[in-house]
Formats: structure tokens, sequence, C-alpha cells
């Protein structure tokens, strides 16, 4: 979904970070293994969203990858988002402005 290469040699069990930019990466942690399971329910609404300087080469590459949609492009005069939903069925807002 974000174009980034994954190296297995780079993933330093619980955390991994994508570097996004200069300035900005995403980090993911599972959190430690002797961890007690939590139960999992993904929200019906974004956490966090993601920036793109070009809205429709975003929404037209989401489509071309087959991902799943939450919500159709909405375009306002300098706004617009679209908002999907990741493997886990998180949803995930992609915007510009």
């Amino acid at each position: 979904m974000l174009g980034q290469s994954v190296k297995e040699e780079d993933i330093m069990k619980p955390v991994y970070t994508f570097p996004l930019s200069e300035t900005t990466s995403l980090t993911i942690d599972a959190g430690p293994d002797d961890a007690p399971r939590k139960e999992f329910h993904p929200l019906p609404y974004p956490l966090f969203n993601l920036h793109t300087h070009d809205i429709d080469k975003s929404w037209k590459a989401a489509i071309e990858k087959g991902l799943s949609f939450a919500s159709d492009l909405t375009e306002f005069d300098d706004f617009a988002f679209f908002t999907l939903y990741d493997p886990d069925e998180n949803q995930v807002m992609i915007c510009s402005g």
C-alpha cells in the first residue's frame, strides 16, 4: 500500500520502522512476545492519515492495487481525501491539503 520494500533481515522484532521521508516514519510495534494476547477490534474510523501531493494519482494507484475502500474520493476547494482498509481492516485516510 505504501510502496515500501521490506527486507526481512532489517526487521528487529517486535518493532519495524518504515522511513516515509527525511523527517517522517511509520513504526509498527507488535509488543513483547510474552505479552498477554489482546482482542482485536478495528475502529469504524481512521486513527491517522497519510498525506499525498497528488490525490488523484493516489486514488488511481489504490484502485489499481485492488485495495478495499471505506469511502469514496471526496474533494473540496483546498482539501481532498479517501479512506481505505489495511489488511487488518483498520481504516487509513489518504489526504491532500
